[in-house]
């Protein structure tokens, strides 16, 4: 943002006023992807991951999970490359951690042995 150094130094910058009128959040995906502000593909690869969620749930295999993790790669991607897209969101980064949990997450067969 502007004048950031400026409002470090007389303290505009520790309220949220002065961030929600210099840095706005960009808009939610979904929003931008049912909008028509992003590509078309985004919108499907959305489409895809919640259809595709109870598979994921149910599923004993973690190919789902890498699925998962390169589909939220691929929306960040797109996100990123929207001309109205300006400074990332709390979903931004929620997203960007989802992938790096879908990716490392356990395979099925760690849990399967029990002792009794």
């Amino acid at each position: 943002p502007g004048g950031l150094l400026q409002a470090v130094t007389d303290g505009r910058a520790l309220r949220r006023s002065w961030w929600q009128a210099e840095a706005p959040g960009s808009p939610a995906l979904l929003h931008l992807a049912l909008s028509g502000q992003i590509a078309p593909q985004a919108l499907f690869i959305s489409k895809l991951c919640i259809s595709f969620a109870m598979p994921l749930l149910l599923s004993p295999f973690r190919l789902w999970a890498k699925f998962y993790a390169g589909a939220c790669l691929l929306l960040l991607m797109y996100a990123m490359n929207t001309p109205v897209w300006h400074y990332p969101h709390a979903a931004f980064f929620a997203l960007a951690y989802l992938a790096w949990a879908f990716w490392r997450l356990p395979s099925a067969a760690v849990g399967t042995r029990h002792c009794a």
